[in-house]
């Protein structure tokens, strides 16, 4: 599902990403796990195996900061995958995903 930030998108893309990537995080408390995103200014973060509830409070603490989110539920992983991001990430995604994307108001 697809949920649109409050940060203002990136439009010019850079080579050197920021790429942040979290395996399960369920034992770190939610808003210490996003002043730790914050602090590190990444452009892109991955947090896997996570449940609703967790990805949706981590959303609300970033949401200020991040102009996109994904979460996915990927058959490999236990849990959810989020993704926050600075740009538009439907031109990352597969086709078949794209097309399951819902934008939340």
């Amino acid at each position: 599902m697809y949920l649109s930030g409050a940060c203002i998108e990136k439009e010019e893309f850079v080579v050197n990403l920021h790429i942040l990537n979290f395996e399960s995080c369920l034992k770190v408390p939610a808003p210490l796990l996003a002043e730790l995103i914050l602090l590190q200014d990444a452009d892109v973060v991955c947090i896997q195996d996570m449940d609703t509830h967790y990805a949706h409070g981590l959303y609300k603490l970033l949401l200020e900061s991040y102009a996109h989110f994904l979460y996915m539920n990927p058959s490999s992983l236990d849990g959810l995958l989020l993704v926050s991001s600075l740009w538009k990430m439907p031109n990352l995604l597969p086709l078949k995903t794209q097309k399951k994307m819902v934008k939340a108001v």
